[in-house]
């Protein structure tokens, strides 16, 4: 096995998982393959419809729409929401989700699907724990290898 990548090894990328249904409220706009993980908005409860990629929509995360009666025949209506970690939020509260927002609108959970710039650093690290040097790191090497290159030529011819 090798200790360090000398920039020769080609890996295949894995494909990325997650929701692709455009519908669903937690869809991924990066994801190429369905993982079944798919939420949808449903004010009903009892209505436990399959969506087209066989994902259950039998929980309700994301809205937790509930009435409830009070004493003087007024609704009291919950509007909060709650993330699939489990994050409550109330009506009308924003967060941030990588370089998208989003917000708890009347107990739904409603977030931009900008596709967000990648950071590159010098070391990257896959999903599967292996680590690599992208082409920058590679080449700063490059360079400092002929430079103590050319250093060790200069002094040799010095020296004789």
């Amino acid at each position: 096995l090798a200790e360090i990548d000398d920039g020769s090894c080609e890996y295949e990328e894995p494909p990325q998982v997650g929701c692709t249904d455009a519908e669903a409220i937690n869809f991924d706009i990066l994801a190429e393959v369905d993982d079944g993980t798919c939420e949808y908005s449903n004010p009903d409860p009892d209505d436990n419809s399959s969506n087209d990629t066989g994902n259950q929509t039998d929980n309700q995360t994301g809205n937790q729409n509930s009435t409830n009666s009070t004493d003087d025949n007024t609704e009291d209506v919950n509007t909060s929401c709650i993330t699939p970690d489990g994050t409550t939020y109330e009506d009308g509260e924003t967060w941030g989700k990588t370089c998208n927002t989003c917000s708890c609108e009347n107990g739904e959970i409603i977030c931009t699907t900008e596709v967000c710039d990648s950071t590159i650093d010098d070391l990257e690290r896959t999903q599967g724990g292996f680590s690599f040097l992208t082409g920058a790191a590679i080449g700063f090497i490059i360079l400092i290898v002929f430079a103590i290159g050319a250093v060790l030529i200069i002094t040799q011819s010095r020296r004789d």
